[in-house]
């Protein structure tokens, strides 16, 4: 995904994918490292909504008062960039896969969303 005057590009079409806050993300990582005897070996999926990125430039002009929109971008272009700039192919075309199955809609759990906050964050060891 880039920034660019508002413009935001992505290529995964219109895909829903899951997303969750830097903040939450951030006080789950605290409580982890605070409480291992509670967290320690335990793996949590972090998403609480699930959106596309035209909905998040709503969001982003709702919040931060400029105008955004997104031009979804085809994954071929990724690839296509990829080759043109001369990164390192074995690993761009495993992105390029990931992105495309994001556009098709075809990675299972991609916008699931969860309803664990209330327990990650509780204050109780």
């Amino acid at each position: 995904m880039t920034i660019n005057n508002g413009v935001i590009t992505a290529y995964v079409l219109n895909a829903s994918l899951s997303w969750v806050d830097v903040d939450d993300v951030a006080q789950v990582a605290a409580l982890a490292l605070a409480h291992p005897e509670k967290h320690g070996g335990q793996t949590y999926r972090l998403g609480y909504d699930a959106i596309t990125f035209g909905e998040m430039a709503e969001l982003m002009t709702a919040i931060v008062g400029q105008p955004f929109r997104y031009e979804p971008a085809a994954p071929q272009v990724f690839l296509e960039a990829m080759r043109s700039a001369g990164a390192e192919m074995a690993y761009m075309n495993c992105v390029y896969d990931h992105r495309k199955r994001y556009a098709a809609g075809t990675i299972p759990g991609a916008d699931d969303t969860f309803d664990n906050s209330p327990m990650l964050t509780a204050d109780s060891p």
